[in-house]
């Protein structure tokens, strides 16, 4: 805080020129030239109210002021854009600390490596470590923003070198300081090689933006400083070479339209991070989530969503008969615009909620009494009603919880390996092609790839939609 009662000369001096600084900025004296953008962020800054001030040099930034209001409950102005450099942002940050409340907390969305290429960067960023340091009781959390995989495929070793140092540079000027939190989330798999986290080379689109915000300034998730941050360069150059390397295995469905029809697997996740959204982006198929979480193979009288549900609500074409708080609505109207008759493929996940629930895994006399007779009813209408279609059964994902779902609840011996199994019958007395997610990807139940025993995190995601565009192949 920058409010001050007991009043000396120093403070009485510091008073002064910030009035100046402010008299100069009014009368249209710079101390560089700027364009007419970083003026009205100057603007912004004195004509408004705010507790916490929010600093992007991104090509665009989808982080919005409702964003912070939203998750970490503070008033924040949000300024700056691609053409912001770090002489801006030494502006900004003493215009702000001008006023008579100024900022208790600023963050900030940076592109390091556009920072550090401009004149006389180490002063600058002297003045920016100096103001830090002289608001000790101030919180800064800087979000340090690298581009995806393609962008580092073709450098050579050189140029990664150089690139890597200009983090350092920049990360160490703030190792020292406790009230500056440091965050490096490029190196994790699940945001580097997916091309489609990016709206441009080195900006978030505004999923993965939200996602990465609430992980770093809301969570403190990949904090990072200069020690380790060579370390998260070689996993970049690791990862990019892989992700380079894997591109041959995957098709291209760029006029394919995939429907994903399923659980909290799918439905619980939107956006280019999501499976569906990893298998676009790897096979440039567009897709469409009609999912819900809690949705289950079996019809359960008064139960969840079940796979009848959204599949006479598909075939209805209706977005009105789509389950309420899930993707299935909007994904249905985009459907309907798009009009897709051919080229169609539906990949249909079932099976974990039909073992918490301990339904019948088949043989309970009635269409939809269980995950074998909801399964095939549901199929045998989406064949009737696309018979061009391709169709694909994914065993149920592994899950930890229940023993690695291995507890058993009824008479009859039922695990999730049971659902496995009956997947595998159907696929094979449809016709249809089954991913065995469940097997070939058990490593993700036992090796940190689950939030809650259930639902993967992001690098789980990213693994589930991998397997599946390799077996679309």
């Amino acid at each position: 805080m920058n409010k001050k009662f007991n009043i000396d000369h120093h403070s009485i001096c510091i008073s002064i020129i910030k009035r100046l600084f402010i008299l100069m900025l009014f009368a249209g004296i710079s101390l560089s030239t700027v364009g007419c953008s970083q003026n009205e962020y100057k603007s912004d800054i004195i004509s408004n109210n705010f507790k916490a001030l929010f600093i992007s040099n991104l090509e665009v930034n989808y982080l919005t002021a409702e964003d912070f209001s939203d998750y970490r409950g503070v008033e924040t102005l949000v300024v700056g854009d691609k053409d912001t450099d770090l002489r801006d942002i030494n502006e900004f940050l003493y215009l702000a600390d001008s006023k008579e409340i100024s900022p208790e907390t600023y963050f900030f969305n940076l592109d390091v490596e556009s920072l550090s290429d401009i004149s006389g960067y180490e002063n600058k960023l002297a003045s920016l470590k100096d103001f830090c340091a002289s608001h000790p009781e101030t919180g800064f959390f800087i979000n340090c923003v690298t581009p995806g995989y393609e962008y580092f495929c073709d450098m050579s070793d050189e140029k990664f070198s150089e690139q890597a140092e200009k983090y350092v540079r920049f990360i160490s000027a703030f190792d020292t300081f406790g009230n500056v939190s440091v965050y490096f989330p490029g190196s994790e798999k699940w945001l580097l090689t997916n091309s489609s986290n990016f709206e441009e080379k080195k900006s978030y689109n505004r999923e993965v933006a939200l996602k990465v915000y609430l992980y770093t300034f809301c969570d403190g998730a990949f904090k990072t400083d200069s020690k380790d941050i060579w370390e998260k360069f070689d996993q970049i150059r690791t990862l990019s070479a892989s992700a380079k390397e894997m591109e041959s295995l995957f098709p291209n469905l760029k006029k394919n339209h995939i429907v994903f029809i399923g659980d909290s697997i799918f439905g619980n996740f939107t956006g280019s991070y999501s499976i569906p959204g990893v298998v676009s982006d790897l096979t440039s198929a567009t897709v469409y989530n009609i999912s819900k979480g809690g949705a289950t193979a079996t019809t359960i009288p008064d139960g969840p969503t079940s796979v009848k549900d959204l599949v006479d609500a598909f075939i209805a074409k209706d977005p009105g008969k789509m389950p309420e708080y899930s993707p299935a609505p909007d994904e249905m109207s985009r459907f309907v615009e798009n009009e897709p008759s051919k080229n169609l493929i539906f990949i249909l996940h079932f099976g974990i909620n039909d073992y918490l629930t301990v339904s019948p895994v088949s043989g309970s006399g009635s269409e939809d009494g269980s995950y074998s007779e909801g399964m095939k009813s549901a199929i045998n209408k989406l064949k009737n009603a696309y018979p061009d279609s391709r169709i694909c059964i994914l065993t149920p994902s592994p899950i930890s919880v229940f023993n690695f779902g291995t507890d058993v609840f009824d008479e009859n011996g039922t695990t999730l390996k049971s659902y496995c199994n009956e997947a595998f019958l159907l696929a094979e007395e449809l016709d249809l092609t089954v991913i065995d997610i469940n097997e070939e990807l058990s490593y993700l139940a036992t090796d940190g790839y689950l939030t809650d025993g259930i639902h993967p995190n992001e690098n789980g995601l990213s693994i589930i939609g991998q397997t599946i565009a390799v077996n679309l192949n």
